[in-house]
């Protein structure tokens, strides 16, 4: 029985998001995503639960100044 040691396909997005006056380039792991100005060899990597627990953070606020507009 055989298994696959590594992956063989990255998956790289090109974002219309620019940094530095560069584009952002996300690439996409099991546990982590890279981020990194489109050009550069230098990428910074995060978790995908900082990323979840973030966004969550972010929505939650937007619910909250909803209702305190509604007020």
């Amino acid at each position: 029985m055989t298994s696959l040691a590594k992956r063989k396909t990255r998956l790289v997005f090109e974002t219309s998001t620019v940094f530095k006056r560069r584009a952002l380039v996300v690439e996409c792991q099991a546990f982590q995503v890279g981020l990194r100005p489109k050009g550069t060899r230098v990428s910074y990597w995060v978790d995908w639960d900082s990323v979840f627990w973030l966004a969550a953070k972010k929505s939650a606020d937007q619910v909250l100044g909803q209702r305190r507009g509604k007020r």
